[in-house]
């Protein structure tokens, strides 16, 4: 994996920042959004699955509510196609955790993903949230 340049955690940085300021003030958030799907096509993988985690929490915060869903899905469906690898962390390891399964050290829990097959996995989560809870936007067309 590459180093890092200073922009680059600062965009980070930035991203990771997003929800928790969307948990309290979203409409702070909403400016952010073209610049965070900007980092969809950073040229470093750690940094676009960083802003894809990112910009699923935010439609899942209704941050993203007043755009349609196939301008949502959009900037997610350029990635697909991505085949860039990266080790992350198992899913389940906060569960490990509490239940002390963690394995030791802690690079035996992580898997091997690409950036499509995240892509995807936003596309998937964020199309069945939206069967789930009724569109605002689909509000106001009535």
């Amino acid at each position: 994996m590459k180093r890092l340049a200073k922009s680059e955690l600062d965009d980070i940085a930035a991203a990771s920042a997003l929800e928790t300021i969307a948990k309290k003030e979203p409409q702070l958030v909403k400016p952010a959004i073209p610049k965070l799907i900007k980092l969809l096509e950073d040229p470093d993988e750690g940094v676009r699955l960083r802003a894809l985690y990112e910009y699923v929490s935010l439609h899942a915060l209704g941050v993203l509510g007043d755009i349609s869903e196939a301008e949502v899905l959009e900037p997610l469906a350029r990635l697909t196609q991505d085949t860039s690898k990266l080790e992350i962390l198992r899913r389940d390891w906060k569960e490990l955790l509490e239940k002390g399964e963690l394995k030791s050290p802690i690079s035996a829990n992580y898997v091997t993903t690409t950036i499509g097959e995240a892509a995807k996995e936003a596309i998937n989560k964020i199309k069945m949230a939206n069967r789930k809870r009724p569109s605002e936007l689909d509000k106001s067309r009535e």
